[in-house]
């Protein structure tokens, strides 16, 4: 059960990542882009 309960977060965890990507309006991706450029271990890792 523990295993599975993981397995749904990390799931949601990458599902939220490429909605943000995705439906970002792009002066939000202009101000963040050099964040992640910055920081991209910590993005990533959450």
């Amino acid at each position: 059960m523990k295993k599975a309960s993981n397995f749904i977060i990390l799931l949601l965890m990458i599902i939220h990542t490429i909605i943000l990507v995705v439906h970002l309006p792009n002066r939000q991706q202009k101000r963040i882009k050099p964040i992640m450029r910055g920081i991209p271990v910590r993005k990533m890792t959450f």
